[in-house]
């Protein structure tokens, strides 16, 4: 009896889950999860990527797509393994960082977003959607 009161009320709630979210608009998921980054970061960090990432699209703009893909590969080493990355997310590591090593880690992470912004669909990251479109 318990068990089928369980079932009923996990498939009940399973159901407005669903109606919810088909109801919810592409472009209302879109501010969603505008609104969910946005808490990652601090607000100058997030100022900061809103003015450098449309500089580097407005660099990348003729670049060839696979200039574009060479390029983030070679993000992914410095923004992985830098140590001014983790003073990005850190403050308490920034003390730690070599001379540099937070701008070159800021670079090459809006570098990395501006590349992406020529994927389809764009990139949500900090409180920001970039996306270019062709």
């Amino acid at each position: 009896m318990t068990e089928a009161r369980i079932a009923e009320r996990f498939a009940r709630e399973r159901a407005e889950r669903e109606a919810k979210w088909a109801a919810t608009t592409p472009e209302q998921l879109l501010r969603m999860r505008i609104e969910e980054s946005a808490k990652e970061f601090d607000p100058i960090s997030r100022a900061f990527l809103g003015l450098a990432v449309p500089m580097w699209i407005d660099q990348m703009r003729f670049w060839s797509a696979e200039r574009r893909v060479r390029k983030g590969h070679e993000l992914v080493e410095v923004i992985a393994y830098d140590q001014g990355v983790a003073a990005l997310c850190d403050p308490e590591a920034r003390g730690t960082a070599r001379q540099g090593g937070l701008a070159n880690a800021f670079n090459a992470l809006a570098q990395g977003l501006a590349c992406l912004a020529f994927c389809p669909g764009g990139i949500v990251f900090a409180g920001h959607h970039w996306e270019v479109k062709s």
